[in-house]
């Protein structure tokens, strides 16, 4: 953020950039922190996916109410006051033609993903049982996060199809 309000910003500062360390440091500290502690609870399978979405939980509503943001927003100058560098010469257009694939088409691959998911986590679940193999500091046996991950994963496969079916009926309507 400094480095773009340094060198696109109307004052030309750094120090505008800073003023949003707090709330940089909390956020990263929301994300690292439950990464940490899944890593060695769960072992090393389950980190980015717990530990991005326990961040996100937690930073996400802070963010909407305020907490450690600073006062005064940042944001570009008009378009009117840029720099001739900062523009181009070439001047884009929007000449093609807007399409409607069609909302199954849409939706499909998101179903077929959480379908496939659903159905390489079985297999991983139970080789996971095969091996025996434990968290590093706890030593829970790793197959046991599959019981929980297996129904989720069922009712994303469900989401993901009453979704496309939901938005199917709508669309008929």
């Amino acid at each position: 953020v400094s480095v773009m309000t340094r060198f696109f910003g109307k004052n030309k500062s750094f120090s505008e950039g800073l003023r949003v360390w707090p709330f940089a440091s909390f956020a990263a500290l929301a994300m690292t922190i439950p990464y940490l502690i899944v890593a060695h609870t769960l072992g090393p399978e389950f980190p980015s996916l717990f530990g991005a979405l326990i961040g996100l939980a937690i930073v996400v509503p802070a963010a909407k109410a305020g907490f450690l943001q600073p006062k005064e927003k940042w944001d570009f100058a008009p378009k009117q006051e840029w720099d001739e560098d900062w523009n181009g010469t070439v001047e884009i257009k929007d000449t093609e033609e807007k399409t409607d694939i069609g909302l199954i088409r849409a939706w499909l691959p998101y179903l077929l993903i959480a379908a496939l998911l659903f159905w390489r986590m079985i297999p991983g679940g139970l080789e996971m049982r095969q091996y025996g193999e434990q968290s590093m500091v706890l030593r829970i046996p790793v197959w046991w996060s599959f019981i929980v991950i297996l129904p989720a994963m069922a009712l994303l496969v469900a989401t993901c199809a009453a979704t496309m079916i939901g938005h199917l009926g709508k669309a008929r309507a």
